[in-house]
């Protein structure tokens, strides 16, 4: 019995003596300009004092800044052909490559969570998210309330209070896609 235990053991610690082996001559080769510094600095949260939500695109959309400079946030309702119709929000803020990230909207009574990707515009990154028009996530854009905004190293946007998101939330609701859109109710 001795000599089987032994018969059957030795091989298996030949076997795995040999996995922590190692050969001399293998290399991994890789390009030093692929590899990442990691993602960039956080961003400070923007100063929305004066900001205010403007109509934009026939209605469709609305975004959030203050006059005469570049938008925080858009959100619009997307229709098209027959999809369901579809709420985009864009953060306007810069974003890593290829990056994802969830954006937290708070309001009053309601908290949302959206998926957002960063996507490449005319000059760089940044983040963008959809979702159906019927998702109850939704419901945060319709209380009259402050609502704060964040996305992880873009800062938080404190939104002021104001009916239009939720009004374009609603009307992107009732649109169906072959309806010609003439704005928000």
């Amino acid at each position: 019995m001795q000599r089987f235990c032994l018969g059957f053991a030795l091989p298996i610690f030949t076997l795995l003596a040999a996995c922590g082996q190692q050969h001399g001559d293998a290399v991994e080769r890789i390009a030093l300009d692929t590899i990442s510094t990691g993602p960039s600095q956080p961003l400070p949260s923007p100063d929305t004092r004066g900001a205010e939500w403007q109509p934009l695109d026939g209605a469709r959309s609305i975004r959030f800044g203050k006059p005469g400079e570049p938008p925080l946030l858009t959100i619009a309702c997307e229709l098209g052909g027959t999809a369901p119709p579809r709420i985009r929000m864009i953060r306007h803020a810069p974003a890593d490559p290829e990056a994802k990230a969830l954006f937290a909207v708070i309001g009053p009574r309601h908290n949302a969570r959206f998926n957002v990707d960063a996507r490449r515009n005319g000059t760089g990154w940044r983040w963008e998210g959809a979702t159906l028009a019927d998702n109850p996530l939704l419901d945060v854009f319709a209380e009259s309330g402050e609502i704060e905004a964040t996305l992880p190293g873009a800062g938080t946007l404190k939104l002021s209070p104001s009916d239009q998101p939720g009004r374009l939330v609603a009307w992107c609701r009732r649109a169906s896609p072959s309806l010609q859109p003439s704005g928000p109710a």
